[in-house]
C-alpha cells in the first residue's frame, strides 16, 4: 500500500473514531474534550471558543450572504487558510486531528442557543 493510502486510512480511522467517542459522551463530562496530548491541548475548551467566537463568526458569514448549508464549508476553509499562512508550521495530520477533536463535538451544538 503506497504512503498516501496508509495516511488516508489512518485519517478516516481517527475521524471515525472521533465520530464515536463524541456520540458516546453527548451529555457527559468528557463532551467537547479533545483527545490531545497534553502538549497538543488548545487554551481553552473548544465551546469556550464558540461561546466567544460564534457571535463574531455568524456576523460575519451573515454580511458575506453565506447561506447556511454552506457555513461548514466556509468555516472549514477559513480554518484551513489559517494553518496555511501560520508561521509556525504545523504537521498537516496533528492540524486535522486537533480540528476534528475540536469541531465534530461542537457542531452537535444549537448555535441558537450559543449566547
Amino acid at each position: 500500500m503506497a504512503p498516501l493510502e496508509t495516511r488516508a486510512r489512518s485519517c478516516r480511522k481517527r475521524v471515525l473514531s472521533t465520530f464515536r467517542h463524541v456520540a458516546a459522551t453527548i451529555g457527559d463530562q468528557q463532551f467537547g474534550r479533545p483527545r490531545l496530548a497534553d502538549d497538543d491541548q488548545p487554551g481553552a475548551l473548544p465551546i469556550s471558543y464558540v461561546r466567544r467566537l460564534w457571535p463574531i463568526v455568524r456576523q460575519i458569514l451573515d454580511m458575506n450572504h453565506v447561506p447556511v448549508r454552506r457555513r461548514p464549508l466556509a468555516i472549514g476553509m477559513a480554518i484551513e487558510l489559517a494553518f496555511a499562512i501560520d508561521e509556525q508550521r504545523i504537521d498537516p495530520l496533528l492540524a486535522a486531528q486537533v480540528v476534528t477533536e475540536c469541531a465534530v463535538p461542537m457542531a452537535k451544538i444549537d448555535p441558537r442557543k450559543i449566547p
